[in-house]
């Protein structure tokens, strides 16, 4: 006979989930997504996402065609979080994971602030693409990408791949 402690520990792993929705979102780190799920914002384990710029519904599996990142959700979605995530992954390509601080700015980032670095925030769509909700690149070549899915949660994107 086992406690409820390990049944409920058994149970997550041996009992398929009730919410088809949620036994997509335990398998995100399983495959490379080419879709957004926006459920996927709670899920605190980075996961591939293949993005085909061209706006196709099909992928090339080319990275000099098609995006690669590595999307990190942060704790409670936030958008500072998701800055500094995307922060270090830029400069040191070191994911600082769910549970990183906050954007040490002292302005808010989303205001014209030269404390903020330049960026771009993606928005999700209907059949999970992804497209430019704010670009606050200005004018940069270089530039981090966060996400925005349609809760108001916030995720970084992390590339995998940066074709010259």
């Amino acid at each position: 006979m086992i406690n409820d402690k390990e049944y409920i520990e058994w149970s997550k792993i041996h009992i398929p989930s009730t919410s088809l929705q949620r036994r997509l979102i335990q398998n995100l780190k399983d495959d490379i997504q080419i879709s957004i799920n926006n459920e996927s914002y709670i899920y605190e384990e980075p996961y591939i996402y293949q993005n085909n710029p061209t706006g196709n519904d099909s992928t090339s599996f080319d990275p000099t065609v098609d995006q690669y990142y590595l999307i990190q959700n942060v704790l409670n979605g936030n958008k500072k979080r998701a800055m500094l995530v995307a922060y270090m992954w830029y400069k040191y390509k070191y994911n600082h994971g769910f549970n990183t601080s906050e954007w040490p700015g002292k302005e808010q980032i989303d205001g014209d602030s030269t404390l903020q670095p330049a960026h771009i925030i993606y928005r999700t769509l209907p059949g999970g693409k992804i497209m430019v909700k704010n670009n606050n690149s200005n004018g940069e070549n270089t530039y981090l990408e966060i996400l925005s899915y349609e809760n108001g949660m916030y995720a970084a994107m992390l590339p995998l791949f940066v074709v010259e």
